[in-house]
């Protein structure tokens, strides 16, 4: 896998190059033939536009896939409320202390997956993490006070809502990171449009982050 990350200025940001080595199990290969596999860069970014360009190459094959894609890095206020990107993601789990901060896809003590076709099967959960900065404290409680709603649509019509304040949540502080479990085996087929709206009860400040995802049609087991 190569990468490279060039701004608008046409400057290159960042350059990395990964050998990556999938092993499995002879009994399980034929299986594994019909998976996906995901990976993960860490790339330190100043605010700003830039471009990436992917190249993977298949060293046994040597068949080539190339990506391109902009990458939009956001510069955070330091006084207004404002949120990360709203990650949806197939599996959350707690991570050894050994792994905090070295392991793929963990952010803070959490392994955070993504899902990264953003499809999921019926029998799956799905869950989304999401942080939110520059909460006020109250002076007299020393501690914020935020209402949190999620609500998932489909064709603009209400599917589910859960409202939640910062006092039944865990860890709530000016920073304050959210993670959700959703039950989906409820859910019919289709697109959904998942949205989490920040409301901060003592600065009437809102922030909302939005993500689309799709509940494909179960599967059926073969006889």
């Amino acid at each position: 896998i190569f990468g490279q990350v060039t701004g608008i200025n046409g400057r290159i940001a960042q350059t990395f190059e990964d050998t990556i080595t999938l092993a499995t199990p002879d009994a399980l290969f034929s299986d594994s033939l019909d998976r996906s596999s995901i990976y993960q860069k860490v790339l330190p970014l100043s605010p700003g536009l830039y471009k990436i360009d992917l190249v993977i190459k298949d060293v046994q094959s040597d068949n080539v896939g190339t990506i391109n894609q902009r990458l939009a890095v956001p510069r955070f206020s330091s006084e207004q409320l404002t949120a990360s990107s709203l990650i949806l993601a197939d599996l959350i789990e707690p991570v050894p202390s050994r792994q905090v901060g070295s392991a793929p896809f963990v952010l803070g003590s959490l392994r955070v997956r993504p899902s990264v076709k953003r499809e999921f099967d019926p029998n799956q959960k799905l869950y989304y993490w999401i942080q939110i900065y520059n909460l006020q404290i109250d002076e007299s409680l020393l501690k914020p006070s935020a209402t949190v709603e999620t609500l998932i649509t489909r064709d603009g019509r209400e599917v589910q809502k859960i409202v939640e304040m910062t006092d039944e949540l865990s860890g709530a502080a000016q920073q304050m990171t959210l993670q959700k479990m959703i039950d989906l085996s409820d859910f019919e087929p289709g697109e959904y449009l998942l949205q989490v709206r920040i409301t901060d009860n003592l600065s009437g400040e809102i922030v909302t982050q939005t993500g689309d995802f799709v509940v494909q049609e179960p599967l059926v087991a073969s006889r």
